[in-house]
């Protein structure tokens, strides 16, 4: 008996440490890559810092506006990773290219009004977060410039999210490098302009500089993969047998199903982030500079621990694929733990580094600079709530497509929560540390939630099954 127990034990701690590698695997490719892309926003404004407060404070604003639509094409990407990782654990990827087909026209349908009336009302947008004159000019061109790019990047997020679902993440790391060093080398020729044997090759451009260079880098992103993808013949691209196979009885309801609440969800998410920075410009200037300033901060932690949500999504959904619900369980629970205790390490190193993430800004006031400090603190500390919310929405409940339930937390946490809580500290005090603080209220209302919805198993659920009764029974299982 003893024996037995002891080789019980080593075949554990075997898989254990294959599913790590795994995790790993998958892991790494992604954060350096959301790492990268958050770092590139940081980068835009340390590049446009020397144009002022308003410039910072402008492409900082109109970031936000983009927010909202990025994180509604997020919301589709996320959608062709849940699918296309419970298909491959499956084995019935031969349907993967006729679903990635309906994604992108369902996707596509929904973003080209959304883009379209952003860019007529660019102006209201941002007059909402400010009344400075300088700084709704800079946002409101930089919006006009880059806006029509997001149509580009939704189609590359449904692509990166299915090569995702298949755990193919080296290939999206590898493009979204290269843009990242493009945009960078464009930012600096357009912003700065260009003179050669004084002739001015490049004109000053200023902050619309930035914005053009965030466009063309996005449309290379696309382009690039789309041509790896025929080059390879690629099992997620869409062929003309794919696309002639989409008829009304053709499932558009499932597609429907799952990624309108995540986009739903994704949407009023980041439109809540809008809320909070206008509730930030009413503060000032100098307070929707500051946030301006750290969000690149908060988002480069954040995205250091994205890939591991975005492996505990793929490895999970495949065991929900396959039917195995006690291992998809547990492998979701050890991940969230994990994950969470080393991102409050990881906060607590990056505070001790605070000075120098502030040197770019070192010519600013000292005023300006002492509230930063002040603000960065509570980022590196509160960063491990955010990061274990992030890991049970998208790397455990998403795999199980409970989107309803992501939808009903994040609504209640934020707009019931946060974003009230938020408004009255900001009218009663004023002072941005504790309006800034005030937000977190909403991350613990979250993390109450969705822990018990993990811990409850009720995320448990195979998509892929033919038929509704199946897909039922599934969503209840029954688990020692």
């Amino acid at each position: 008996m003893t024996a037995i127990k002891s080789e019980s034990e080593q075949l554990s701690a075997a898989q254990a440490q294959s599913t790590l590698m795994r995790c790993v695997k998958i892991a790494w490719p992604v954060s350096l890559q959301s790492v990268l892309a958050a770092a590139l926003g940081m980068i835009d404004i340390i590049m446009v810092s020397h144009l002022g407060e308003a410039s910072v404070a402008g492409i900082g604003l109109a970031g936000k506006v983009q927010f909202v639509l990025l994180m509604i094409g997020a919301a589709f990407g996320v959608t062709s990773g849940i699918l296309v990782a419970q298909y491959i654990g499956a084995k019935k990827s031969h349907a993967i290219a006729g679903i990635i087909a309906q994604i992108l026209l369902v996707a596509v349908a929904l973003m080209l009004p959304l883009v379209l009336l952003s860019n007529l009302f660019s102006v209201p947008l941002v007059s909402l977060s400010s009344s400075d004159a300088e700084v709704i000019h800079i946002s409101s061109q930089y919006l006009a410039i880059t806006l029509p790019s997001i149509l580009v990047l939704l189609v590359y997020q449904v692509f990166e999210g299915a090569l995702r679902g298949m755990a193919q993440v080296l290939v999206p790391l590898l493009f979204g490098m290269i843009a990242m060093l493009i945009n960078v080398l464009l930012n600096y020729l357009l912003i700065n302009g260009l003179v050669v044997s004084d002739s001015q090759l490049i004109p000053v451009l200023g902050t619309d500089g930035a914005a053009w260079a965030t466009s063309i880098s996005r449309t290379l992103l696309l382009v690039a993969l789309l041509l790896y993808m025929m080059k390879t013949k690629h099992l997620c691209l869409p062929t003309k047998k794919s696309i002639a196979l989409l008829k009304p009885d053709c499932r558009w309801s499932r597609i429907i199903t799952i990624s309108l609440p995540v986009a739903l969800n994704f949407g009023i998410w980041a439109l809540g982030t809008f809320v909070y920075q206008i509730i930030f410009g009413g503060l000032g200037t100098q307070a929707l500079a500051v946030i301006s300033m750290l969000a690149p901060v908060e988002g480069t932690l954040i995205s250091l621990f994205m890939g591991f949500a975005t492996a505990s999504s793929v490895l999970t959904g495949q065991k929900l694929g396959n039917n195995e619900m006690q291992s998809a369980y547990r492998l979701a629970r050890n991940m969230t733990f994990s994950i969470t205790g080393i991102a409050l390490l990881v906060g607590v190193i990056v505070w001790l580094f605070s000075d120098f993430l502030l040197t770019p800004f070192a010519s600013y006031d000292a005023a300006t600079l002492n509230l930063a400090t002040q603000i960065l603190m509570v980022m590196c500390l509160g960063i491990a709530i955010k990061t274990a919310n992030m890991t049970i929405s998208l790397g455990v409940l998403r795999s199980g497509a409970d989107n309803r339930f992501c939808l009903f937390t994040d609504t209640v946490g934020m707009w019931m929560v946060g974003i009230p809580v938020t408004w009255y500290v900001a009218g009663s005090n004023g002072a941005l540390l504790w309006v800034f603080i005030a937000t977190y209220s909403e991350e613990v209302t979250k993390y109450g939630l969705f822990s018990w919805r993990m811990l409850s198993k009720r995320w448990l659920r195979n998509v892929t099954e033919d038929t509704p009764e199946r897909v039922q029974d599934a969503a209840e299982p029954q688990l020692s």
